[in-house]
């Protein structure tokens, strides 16, 4: 995979250049100062305070006209990592005597002494001095012989300005950030190139994770990258033992340098939150990258990858993809098979639309199911998952491999049967709590519920089953003739309006919806009978026998005790009749007609 990443990557690079790292980079949060070096002395130029808004996706201070260049002299002046600094102590973190990097808290706090300064330029003079072990050494010969010497002169020069410290007049150090000093020529283009010509010396020596694994091979050096390899004496488990070569890969120095470089351009989208990248190496753009809230285009086949930022840019996971298309192959419509009125749910997608794109469909589950959480968790450690319930963070934990894999792989096989146990799961973890909304919560859900699995079942027909359902069981309880249910499906409807009909008769100040799990927990419809009986005999002394609803009411309970057949309950007909509108208090085609005004005839 990453063989395929570098030639991807590689051709890109050769098509735009350096410009490809750079217009992806972005410079630490900081104050950052150009100073113009003279025959004389210096001159003090544009001071920078740039700063990254996450949430808006915008820089401050990009708008100067020195910002490109700025971001080339960060880009050619930083260590590698804090495991390979040019100072000792830590306390400067830039890599060439042309550029001055320090914590803005660390000159405040006084740990930017003397000592440390001058310990930090006395390496840079002397280089020789700190690679002058084995591997390292003959690696920065190599080096040498083709930079040349470090120019002393410059060096002492730049070392004397700062030692003085006027160079941070003017500076806020309040603040914990950066600041950062560059020494630059009027001559942009000298400078550049003397920038590139003295990071090279710091990079070279320092490319590879331990130049202790470092081999020879037909005049060149191999060596471990040291791009999300974390190798060192401390660590013996990672190597191969039983290979003569015991380190995971080895590759030279040009490979080498071209992996950093695009772990740099990886960098720059980890900094600016799109960890969601595509690797596609036939498409005109062979690498692109996304928020976890963009959506990505048609892919026709490639790589994902997801980065993590952290003390360097890590590739956390990776998958193959094939043919991801943010189409839907038919129209999605989010069906209102249990009426609910739409000013209950501003904000949320609407019923009887058509959708046309996946991530529309990741939209309505987000919302219905995960309270918009979903889509910034799928990488989240469990330890640190904020669902806003436990049930659901633990549900979500079982089922987001499935759900990322669909949304962002494009992968289908499977997902009806995640889906059918995951939203069933969510609507009888909704049931569990006591909370006002959980009533319009479980209807959205149920909603949302069948019409995907209509989508992907056709032949499921849930939204004629329901309009059937409660089609027939209205024709019965406003019938005058014998009747009995037509099906299990209106048997256990009727057994949920039984039930929600019961709990408003209650009379205690809170009417949780986790009453129905007294029913939904047992599997047979001589146990739902029994419960429903018990509810009923505690609760009957509250039906008025001349009010109109005593008679549906006695007529249902009736008619669910005289089934005598036993089976297996459907609880989703059960729970969508609970949260249905109620049959057993929805007035007459009379007594509406006489509300109005005139008797129905």
């Amino acid at each position: 995979m990453l063989e395929e990443l570098r030639e991807s990557f590689q051709a890109m690079l050769e098509e735009k250049g350096e410009r490809l790292i750079l217009d992806e980079y972005l410079p630490k949060n900081g104050t950052y100062r150009l100073l113009f070096l003279t025959e004389s002395g210096y001159w003090i130029g544009d001071t920078l305070e740039i700063q990254y808004d996450r949430k808006e996706g915008k820089i401050a201070g990009s708008e100067s006209k020195y910002y490109d260049l700025i971001c080339y002299l960060d880009y050619w002046s930083k260590l590698i990592d804090m495991n390979k600094p040019v100072d000792s102590k830590k306390v400067i973190h830039s890599n060439q005597y042309l550029s001055f990097f320090v914590k803005k808290d660390s000159i405040s706090g006084e740990k930017l002494t003397d000592e440390v300064i001058n310990g930090y330029f006395d390496v840079l003079k002397s280089p020789e001095k700190k690679y002058k072990k084995g591997k390292t050494r003959e690696l920065y010969g190599s080096v040498k012989e083709k930079l040349g010497e470090v120019d002393s002169e410059l060096l002492e020069r730049i070392r004397k300005i700062v030692l003085e410290r006027q160079v941070f007049d003017g500076i806020d150090f309040s603040k914990k950030d950066y600041c950062k000093l560059f020494f630059v020529w009027e001559n942009e283009d000298k400078t550049r190139a003397v920038y590139q010509q003295e990071g090279l010396r710091y990079l070279l020596p320092n490319l590879y994770n331990s130049n202790d694994f470092n081999r020879k091979q037909d005049g060149k050096i191999l060596g471990l990258p040291n791009n999300n390899m974390g190798m060192n004496s401390k660590k013996p488990y990672l190597h191969h033992y039983s290979r003569k070569v015991t380190v995971p890969y080895l590759l030279d120095q040009d490979e080498t340098l071209l992996q950093m470089q695009l772990f740099d351009y990886l960098s720059g989208f980890a900094a600016k939150d799109k960890v969601n990248v595509y690797v596609c190496p036939d498409d005109a753009i062979r690498i692109k990258a996304f928020r976890n809230t963009e959506e990505p285009p048609a892919v026709s086949g490639g790589y994902y990858l997801r980065l993590k930022k952290g003390k360097e840019v890590e590739i956390h996971d990776w998958d193959i993809v094939c043919n991801y298309e943010p189409e839907l192959e038919r129209i999605f419509q989010l069906k209102n098979l249990i009426h609910v009125a739409t000013d209950e749910e501003k904000g949320l997608s609407s019923y009887e639309k058509s959708y046309t794109r996946l991530w529309e469909i990741r939209g309505i589950i987000d919302q219905s199911f995960f309270q918009g959480r979903m889509t910034v968790n799928f990488f989240t450690a469990a330890k640190d998952l904020d669902m806003g319930h436990i049930g659901i963070e633990q549900i979500f934990l079982e089922n987001r491999r499935w759900l990322f894999a669909w949304f962002w792989l494009g992968q289908k096989n499977g997902v009806e049967t995640f889906l059918e146990r995951m939203t069933w799961q969510l609507i009888r973890n909704a049931l569990q709590q006591n909370s006002e909304n959980v009533r319009k919560t479980v209807k959205r859900q149920l909603n949302v519920r069948w019409s995907l699995l209509d989508y992907f079942h056709e032949d499921r027909g849930m939204e004629e089953r329901m309009n059937q359902v409660r089609k027939e069981l209205k024709q019965h309880l406003t019938t005058k003739e014998e009747w009995d249910f037509s099906s299990k499906d209106e048997f256990c409807y009727a057994a949920g309006q039984m039930a929600a009909y019961l709990l408003d008769l209650s009379q205690g100040n809170s009417k949780p919806c986790s009453w129905l799990n007294s029913i939904l927990e047992v599997k047979t419809s001589d146990i739902v009978k029994s419960r429903l009986y018990d509810l009923f005999r505690k609760y009957n002394y509250k039906v008025e026998r001349f009010d109109p609803k005593y008679g549906k009411a006695v007529q249902l309970i009736g008619h669910i005790m005289g089934v005598t057949d036993k089976f297996v309950i459907h609880q989703e007909m059960v729970v969508a009749g609970f949260m249905d509108s109620s049959l057993i208090y929805e007035k007459s085609e009379k007594a509406v007609a006489q509300e109005n005004g005139g008797e129905k005839k």
